[in-house]
């Protein structure tokens, strides 16, 4: 007898070795080959049965599975996870649930019938912003900007509020065709010299009128 043993060759799988290791659990890994199949229903808490087993959504799967879906399958830690919507019956929603998340593309184009924004603090950084819309509605408990110039064009505008302060810290210049101010109480003009002229007539009437 030989002092060393020659090595026995492994033999190469056949068939019937590979179809009754297909899907085994790998003990290294602790997962499965992802295998397909079809939800059959879904249950509460974001689980759905495909399979033969519950499965969860893996955090891979964007899209939402629905019954009737065909979904890719795989094993992990003794649970079954959708890792992928293979064919979808219809439309599906797309959900991202991340701590953080980051696009980065040279461009990007997003087109919706209806879009819409939750959140609880919102900041947005560019260099030149063009905003198109047929309507425009904001509302707001509390707003304020801050520009180094403002220049805006209005074929009608219409405020109303309830109290209005506006203070100029220089010169405040106003040109239009008439001007019409009421004041239902009282209406005080003031300034340390005041000029008041007229190029054709400049009326004065009330009940009473002092001057000086």
């Amino acid at each position: 007898m030989p002092l060393f043993a020659k090595p026995s060759t492994p033999r190469p799988p056949t068939a019937r070795t590979r179809r009754r290791t297909h899907g085994r659990i790998d003990a290294r890994a602790g997962a499965s080959q992802p295998v397909s199949a079809t939800v059959t229903a879904v249950l509460p808490g974001e689980r759905f049965a495909a399979g033969g087993r519950i499965c969860r959504l893996a955090a891979s799967c964007l899209a939402m599975p629905e019954a009737g879906d065909a979904v890719l399958v795989a094993r992990h830690g003794g649970s079954g996870w959708i890792v992928a919507v293979l064919a979808a019956r219809g439309s599906r929603a797309i959900r991202a649930a991340a701590p953080v998340l980051e696009l980065q593309a040279a461009q990007c184009s997003l087109r919706s019938t209806h879009l819409r924004t939750e959140s609880q603090d919102w900041t947005a950084t560019h260099g030149e912003v063009a905003l198109a819309a047929t309507r425009l509605r904001a509302v707001a408990a509390a707003a304020e900007g801050v520009f180094g110039t403002l220049s805006s064009w209005a074929r009608q505008c219409l405020a109303w509020r309830g109290r209005s302060l506006r203070q100029v810290q220089d010169v405040e210049s106003l040109r239009c065709g008439t001007l019409d101010v009421h004041a239902a109480q009282l209406l005080a003009l003031g300034g340390g010299t005041a000029v008041l002229q007229a190029q054709g007539m400049l009326k004065v009437d009330g009940a009473q009128v002092h001057v000086g």
